[in-house]
């Protein structure tokens, strides 16, 4: 059987918000960046840090973690961010700011906009930050086709 400890240590640094932890544990093993943390759902150190501003900046430009690692169901770390909706709006611009791919969808083909239109509460500034990264296109649109792109975007104006 696979050790997890290396990988529990580095979910639990990230959940107590630990940078400095985080930071020994990647040096110490630095293929605990693409190791899923919570195998159940295949998520990565990226999508675990979402919630944690300046872990996901260390673990994107120190660590070189991938900014489009996707879980078991296809999600992104950016679906993360726009599902869990404006508290997590930081993590959005530090994805966009260091290149994720806009456009890539779940295994059900819904986007960022799409999450943070329908996540636990409208997304505004999420919404706002995809649109200023030129994200169009209706969340809405059952197609996923709205405006020639792939299903992200929001109708709304702000």
């Amino acid at each position: 059987m696979h050790n997890q400890e290396p990988a529990l240590s580095l979910l639990a640094a990230i959940q107590a918000n630990d940078i400095v932890l985080v930071s020994n544990l990647l040096t110490a093993n630095p293929t605990l960046i693409s190791t899923p943390l919570i195998p159940r759902t295949g998520s990565q150190a990226i999508h675990v840090a979402t919630g944690h501003p300046e872990i996901l900046r260390l673990l994107i430009d120190k660590f070189h973690a991938d900014v489009n690692a996707r879980s078991s169901d296809g999600s992104t770390a950016l679906l993360f961010a726009c599902m869990a909706g404006d508290v997590q709006a930081e993590a959005v611009q530090i994805l966009c700011e260091r290149g994720c791919d806009l456009y890539l969808t779940d295994e059900d083909g819904d986007g960022p906009l799409y999450y943070a239109a329908t996540g636990k509460a409208v997304a505004v500034q999420c919404i706002a930050v995809l649109r200023k990264f030129g994200v169009k296109g209706d969340p809405m649109d059952p197609t996923h086709t709205s405006s020639g792109v792939i299903h992200v975007g929001c109708s709304c104006s702000h």
